[in-house]
Protein backbone atom coordinates (compact mmCIF):
# COMPACT_ATOMS: atom_id res chain seq x y z
CA UNK A 1 0.00 0.00 0.00
CA UNK A 2 2.62 2.21 0.86
CA UNK A 3 4.40 2.29 -2.35
CA UNK A 4 1.22 3.18 -4.38
CA UNK A 5 1.79 7.07 -6.00
CA UNK A 6 -1.01 9.39 -4.20
CA UNK A 7 -3.26 11.67 -6.24
CA UNK A 8 -4.45 14.97 -4.93
CA UNK A 9 -7.80 16.31 -6.66
CA UNK A 10 -10.20 19.43 -5.33
CA UNK A 11 -13.25 20.76 -5.82
CA UNK A 12 -16.18 23.15 -5.09
CA UNK A 13 -19.32 22.18 -2.99
CA UNK A 14 -22.50 23.68 -2.34
CA UNK A 15 -23.62 22.86 1.30
CA UNK A 16 -25.76 25.89 2.31
CA UNK A 17 -25.47 27.82 -1.01
CA UNK A 18 -21.92 28.85 -1.05
CA UNK A 19 -19.13 27.12 -2.45
CA UNK A 20 -17.17 25.58 0.20
CA UNK A 21 -13.79 23.62 -1.18
CA UNK A 22 -12.49 20.12 -0.70
CA UNK A 23 -9.02 18.39 -1.60
CA UNK A 24 -8.88 14.59 -2.04
CA UNK A 25 -5.99 12.43 -0.85
CA UNK A 26 -6.13 9.17 -2.34
CA UNK A 27 -4.05 5.94 -3.86
CA UNK A 28 -3.70 6.68 -7.76
CA UNK A 29 -4.21 2.72 -8.52
CA UNK A 30 -5.89 1.06 -5.30
CA UNK A 31 -9.70 1.23 -4.97
CA UNK A 32 -10.67 3.43 -1.57
CA UNK A 33 -10.83 0.91 1.51
CA UNK A 34 -11.74 3.60 3.48
CA UNK A 35 -13.12 7.68 3.46
CA UNK A 36 -12.52 10.55 5.67
CA UNK A 37 -13.84 13.94 6.11
CA UNK A 38 -11.43 16.52 8.15
CA UNK A 39 -12.82 19.47 9.45
CA UNK A 40 -10.61 22.05 10.20
CA UNK A 41 -9.64 24.39 13.29
CA UNK A 42 -10.24 28.05 12.76
CA UNK A 43 -9.21 31.49 12.34
CA UNK A 44 -5.81 31.68 12.10
CA UNK A 45 -5.14 28.13 14.01
CA UNK A 46 -6.27 26.47 10.07
CA UNK A 47 -3.69 28.36 8.98
CA UNK A 48 -0.94 27.00 11.32
CA UNK A 49 -2.30 23.26 11.24
CA UNK A 50 -2.27 22.63 7.41
CA UNK A 51 1.41 20.88 7.38
CA UNK A 52 0.46 18.44 10.21
CA UNK A 53 -3.27 17.77 8.59
CA UNK A 54 -1.39 17.34 5.41
CA UNK A 55 0.98 14.53 6.77
CA UNK A 56 -1.90 13.06 8.56
CA UNK A 57 -3.98 12.72 4.87
CA UNK A 58 -0.81 11.58 3.39
CA UNK A 59 -0.64 8.57 5.79
CA UNK A 60 -4.39 7.76 5.41
CA UNK A 61 -4.01 7.79 2.05
CA UNK A 62 -1.26 5.01 2.05
CA UNK A 63 -3.56 2.80 4.17
CA UNK A 64 -6.08 2.61 1.69
CA UNK A 65 -8.04 5.60 2.74
CA UNK A 66 -10.15 8.31 0.77
CA UNK A 67 -9.45 11.94 2.18
CA UNK A 68 -11.23 14.82 1.56
CA UNK A 69 -9.61 17.94 3.44
CA UNK A 70 -12.48 20.59 3.88
CA UNK A 71 -12.23 24.18 4.04
CA UNK A 72 -15.79 25.46 4.93
CA UNK A 73 -17.64 28.67 3.78
CA UNK A 74 -15.44 31.90 4.17
CA UNK A 75 -11.47 29.82 4.78
CA UNK A 76 -8.73 28.54 2.83
CA UNK A 77 -9.75 27.99 -1.08
CA UNK A 78 -13.17 28.32 -0.43
CA UNK A 79 -15.50 31.40 -1.91
CA UNK A 80 -17.21 33.90 -0.49
CA UNK A 81 -16.02 36.12 3.07
CA UNK A 82 -15.39 35.16 6.35
CA UNK A 83 -18.27 37.27 7.47
CA UNK A 84 -20.25 34.65 5.22
CA UNK A 85 -19.30 32.08 8.00
CA UNK A 86 -21.80 30.70 10.52
CA UNK A 87 -22.03 27.86 12.64
CA UNK A 88 -25.04 26.40 10.58
CA UNK A 89 -23.53 27.15 7.37
CA UNK A 90 -20.50 25.18 8.32
CA UNK A 91 -22.22 22.19 9.72
CA UNK A 92 -24.20 22.52 6.43
CA UNK A 93 -20.72 22.53 4.43
CA UNK A 94 -19.42 19.49 6.49
CA UNK A 95 -22.35 17.38 5.69
CA UNK A 96 -22.24 18.17 2.22
CA UNK A 97 -18.24 17.05 2.02
CA UNK A 98 -19.76 13.84 3.71
CA UNK A 99 -21.86 13.17 1.25
CA UNK A 100 -19.98 13.79 -1.61
CA UNK A 101 -17.42 11.66 -0.34
CA UNK A 102 -19.83 8.91 -0.16
CA UNK A 103 -17.94 6.11 -2.09
CA UNK A 104 -19.64 2.86 -4.02
CA UNK A 105 -20.26 -0.11 -1.57
CA UNK A 106 -19.98 -0.15 1.67
CA UNK A 107 -16.53 0.82 3.50
CA UNK A 108 -16.11 2.64 7.13
CA UNK A 109 -16.19 6.34 6.80
CA UNK A 110 -13.74 8.51 9.55
CA UNK A 111 -14.64 11.69 10.72
CA UNK A 112 -12.12 13.88 11.75
CA UNK A 113 -11.93 17.21 12.98
CA UNK A 114 -9.42 19.58 14.82
CA UNK A 115 -9.61 22.00 17.53
CA UNK A 116 -12.44 24.03 16.77
CA UNK A 117 -13.27 21.63 13.51
CA UNK A 118 -13.43 18.52 16.41
CA UNK A 119 -16.18 19.99 18.42
CA UNK A 120 -18.61 20.70 15.24
CA UNK A 121 -17.42 16.80 14.00
CA UNK A 122 -19.06 15.58 17.34
CA UNK A 123 -21.98 17.40 17.22
CA UNK A 124 -22.71 16.18 13.78
CA UNK A 125 -22.09 12.42 14.93
CA UNK A 126 -24.36 13.75 18.13
CA UNK A 127 -27.39 14.86 15.67
CA UNK A 128 -27.38 11.93 13.46
CA UNK A 129 -26.71 14.33 10.76
CA UNK A 130 -23.70 11.71 9.55
CA UNK A 131 -23.30 8.47 10.54
CA UNK A 132 -19.58 7.71 10.80
CA UNK A 133 -17.52 4.47 11.95
CA UNK A 134 -15.14 6.16 13.66
CA UNK A 135 -14.16 9.59 14.86
CA UNK A 136 -10.57 11.14 15.11
CA UNK A 137 -10.63 14.32 16.98
CA UNK A 138 -7.30 16.41 17.59
CA UNK A 139 -7.12 18.70 20.66
CA UNK A 140 -10.76 19.10 20.36
CA UNK A 141 -12.34 22.63 21.90
CA UNK A 142 -14.69 21.86 23.99
CA UNK A 143 -17.27 25.71 23.88
CA UNK A 144 -17.11 27.51 20.80
CA UNK A 145 -18.40 30.53 23.06
CA UNK A 146 -14.71 29.85 25.01
CA UNK A 147 -13.13 29.50 21.91
CA UNK A 148 -13.92 32.65 20.93
CA UNK A 149 -13.51 34.44 24.35
CA UNK A 150 -10.00 33.24 24.82
CA UNK A 151 -9.25 34.38 21.36
CA UNK A 152 -10.61 37.83 21.64
CA UNK A 153 -9.36 38.75 24.71
CA UNK A 154 -5.83 37.29 23.80
CA UNK A 155 -6.32 39.75 20.88
CA UNK A 156 -6.87 42.54 22.89
CA UNK A 157 -3.95 41.58 25.11
CA UNK A 158 -1.65 41.58 22.05
CA UNK A 159 -2.91 45.07 20.71
CA UNK A 160 -2.53 46.83 24.44
CA UNK A 161 0.93 45.11 25.05
CA UNK A 162 1.86 45.66 21.82
CA UNK A 163 0.81 49.72 21.62
CA UNK A 164 1.62 51.27 25.23
CA UNK A 165 0.47 54.36 24.39
CA UNK A 166 -3.22 53.10 23.13
CA UNK A 167 -5.74 53.23 25.45
CA UNK A 168 -8.32 50.71 25.55
CA UNK A 169 -10.72 51.88 23.00
CA UNK A 170 -14.54 51.15 21.11
CA UNK A 171 -12.19 50.50 17.91
CA UNK A 172 -10.67 46.99 19.72
CA UNK A 173 -12.38 44.08 19.23
CA UNK A 174 -14.12 42.91 22.31
CA UNK A 175 -14.46 39.57 24.57
CA UNK A 176 -18.09 39.92 24.70
CA UNK A 177 -19.90 37.33 23.20
CA UNK A 178 -23.66 38.79 23.58
CA UNK A 179 -22.51 40.78 20.47
CA UNK A 180 -25.37 41.09 18.24
CA UNK A 181 -22.79 43.03 15.13
CA UNK A 182 -19.93 41.73 13.16
CA UNK A 183 -16.39 41.84 14.73
CA UNK A 184 -13.59 42.62 12.92
CA UNK A 185 -10.64 40.66 14.89
CA UNK A 186 -6.56 39.84 13.48
CA UNK A 187 -7.85 40.22 9.99
CA UNK A 188 -11.13 38.14 10.65
CA UNK A 189 -14.51 39.51 10.10
CA UNK A 190 -16.71 37.34 12.52
CA UNK A 191 -20.41 37.05 12.29
CA UNK A 192 -22.49 36.64 15.59
CA UNK A 193 -23.77 33.40 14.94
CA UNK A 194 -20.64 31.56 14.18
CA UNK A 195 -18.93 33.02 17.75
CA UNK A 196 -21.76 31.47 20.19
CA UNK A 197 -23.49 33.25 23.16
CA UNK A 198 -22.74 30.80 25.54
CA UNK A 199 -25.83 28.64 25.14
CA UNK A 200 -25.00 26.28 23.25
CA UNK A 201 -23.76 22.81 23.79
CA UNK A 202 -20.16 21.75 24.86
CA UNK A 203 -18.99 18.48 23.76
CA UNK A 204 -19.45 16.64 27.46
CA UNK A 205 -22.73 17.16 26.47
CA UNK A 206 -23.13 15.42 23.27
CA UNK A 207 -24.46 12.01 23.27
CA UNK A 208 -22.30 10.25 20.50
CA UNK A 209 -23.52 6.29 20.13
CA UNK A 210 -21.78 3.16 18.24
CA UNK A 211 -18.76 5.50 17.16
CA UNK A 212 -15.70 4.38 18.79
CA UNK A 213 -13.60 7.75 19.10
CA UNK A 214 -9.71 8.40 18.74
CA UNK A 215 -9.24 11.47 21.00
CA UNK A 216 -5.47 12.48 20.79
CA UNK A 217 -3.99 15.76 22.14
CA UNK A 218 -0.24 17.25 22.29
CA UNK A 219 1.88 18.77 25.28
CA UNK A 220 5.39 20.28 25.27
CA UNK A 221 5.78 18.78 28.80
CA UNK A 222 5.18 15.69 29.90
CA UNK A 223 2.34 14.25 27.89
CA UNK A 224 -0.78 13.99 30.24
CA UNK A 225 -4.50 14.38 29.49
CA UNK A 226 -6.07 17.66 30.53
CA UNK A 227 -8.09 18.04 33.21
CA UNK A 228 -10.81 19.69 31.23
CA UNK A 229 -10.05 16.31 28.72
CA UNK A 230 -10.04 14.35 31.60
CA UNK A 231 -13.63 15.56 32.60
CA UNK A 232 -15.23 14.53 28.60
CA UNK A 233 -13.90 11.38 28.48
CA UNK A 234 -15.16 10.28 31.78
CA UNK A 235 -18.58 11.99 30.94
CA UNK A 236 -18.85 10.40 27.35
CA UNK A 237 -17.46 7.08 28.65
CA UNK A 238 -19.76 6.98 31.57
CA UNK A 239 -22.43 7.07 28.28
CA UNK A 240 -21.42 4.23 27.21
CA UNK A 241 -18.99 5.61 24.77
CA UNK A 242 -15.57 3.93 23.74
CA UNK A 243 -12.96 6.60 23.80
CA UNK A 244 -9.36 6.08 23.10
CA UNK A 245 -7.69 8.83 24.42
CA UNK A 246 -3.78 9.49 24.55
CA UNK A 247 -1.52 12.37 25.66
CA UNK A 248 1.69 13.07 22.98
CA UNK A 249 4.29 15.24 23.65
CA UNK A 250 5.07 17.53 21.23
CA UNK A 251 4.91 20.70 19.45
CA UNK A 252 1.50 23.07 19.67
CA UNK A 253 1.39 23.49 15.92
CA UNK A 254 -1.87 25.01 15.73
CA UNK A 255 -0.66 27.85 17.23
CA UNK A 256 3.42 27.77 16.78
CA UNK A 257 4.92 31.05 16.07
CA UNK A 258 6.41 29.13 13.03
CA UNK A 259 5.11 26.15 10.86
CA UNK A 260 5.23 23.21 13.48
CA UNK A 261 5.03 19.24 11.94
CA UNK A 262 3.05 16.89 14.86
CA UNK A 263 4.77 13.76 13.76
CA UNK A 264 4.64 11.63 16.55
CA UNK A 265 0.47 13.02 16.33
CA UNK A 266 0.16 11.88 12.78
CA UNK A 267 2.59 8.16 14.03
CA UNK A 268 0.34 7.66 16.76
CA UNK A 269 -3.41 8.37 14.88
CA UNK A 270 -2.31 5.97 11.60
CA UNK A 271 -1.55 3.62 13.77
CA UNK A 272 -5.04 3.93 15.80
CA UNK A 273 -6.81 4.31 12.68
CA UNK A 274 -5.24 1.17 11.23
CA UNK A 275 -6.15 -0.55 14.48
CA UNK A 276 -9.91 0.52 14.63
CA UNK A 277 -10.22 -0.61 11.24
CA UNK A 278 -9.16 -3.69 11.70
CA UNK A 279 -11.56 -4.19 14.19
CA UNK A 280 -14.17 -2.53 12.51
CA UNK A 281 -13.68 -5.07 9.57
CA UNK A 282 -13.81 -7.94 11.53
CA UNK A 283 -11.90 -11.10 11.44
Amino acid sequence: MSASPLRVSGDFLSGSGRASALVVWESSNVVPQFTVLHIPPALEENNKSRRTVALQARALARLGGRVGLLDPTGTGDSAADHGNATWDRWRDDAVAAWRWLQPPGEVPRIIWGTRLGALLAAELAADRRISPSAMVLWQPVVSRAVFFKQFLRLLVGQMITGSPTRSKSSSMPTASLAATAFIEAAGYRLHPDLIGDGSERQLDDLRIEGCPIIWREVTAAEPELSPVTTRVVAAWRAKGVNVDAIALTGPSFWAAQEIEEGTALVDSTTVAVANCLSRLRGP
